[in-house]
């Protein structure tokens, strides 16, 4: 464990004002790389969600989120009226990328990113080869922002960096004299173990 933040004396802190206003900052982004909707009659949003399996309940949260910022906000985006197409990827990169080409297809506006990181990377290169905005809302993988980022990714999740730099500095202010780690055996939680232990 790194134990170079002991001298440090704030902890990290993300008030629900930053957090707001972060997410408000990625959003804005997001439609500004949107094309003009002067002719368009709806504003797609294709949701690239996990909705069965392990993962199912992320997504069915953030599928229940995006719905309820929307209806917040009077059902439109940029003046026009808001229609979602939700589909499964199954936690399946290979699936996730043919519902996100079929939703790039149905010229969708934005899409929304899948909950596991493996398929968030892959639907990246769709999104960037349709120049459509990718919101990530729940995959962690430092990279889907950091060496494979692109112009048309915007995340309003942590990434597994900055997850493990505050529990870093968590565990370098606390008296624990031994810590254990359990972890999937998945990409992204081997990283997260891995930064953890450095």
């Amino acid at each position: 464990m790194n134990r170079d933040h002991q001298t440090t004396k704030t902890p990290l802190r993300c008030t629900p004002k930053l957090t707001r206003m972060l997410n408000l900052f990625a959003l804005a982004a997001a439609l500004s790389a949107v094309p003009a909707l002067a002719q368009e009659t709806e504003f797609r949003i294709g949701g690239i969600g996990t909705f069965s399996g392990p993962f199912g309940v992320m997504g069915e949260s953030m599928r229940k989120g995006a719905e309820l910022a929307v209806e917040m906000r009077g059902q439109k985006v940029l003046g026009a009226p808001v229609k979602f197409i939700w589909e499964d990827d199954e936690t399946k990169p290979q699936v996730a990328v043919q519902k996100a080409t079929r939703m790039v297809s149905a010229q969708s506006h934005l899409l929304f990113a899948p909950v596991a990181s493996g398929a968030t990377l892959a639907v990246m290169k769709v999104a960037e080869r349709a120049q459509t905005p990718l919101l990530v809302t729940m995959s962690a993988a430092d990279d889907i922002t950091a060496k494979d980022g692109n112009p048309y990714t915007f995340r309003t999740s942590n990434s597994i960096d900055m997850e493990m730099r505050m529990l870093d500095r968590f565990a370098a202010h606390s008296e624990f004299k031994k810590v254990f780690t359990v972890a999937s055996d998945a990409g992204v939680s081997r990283d997260a173990e891995a930064k953890f232990r450095a």
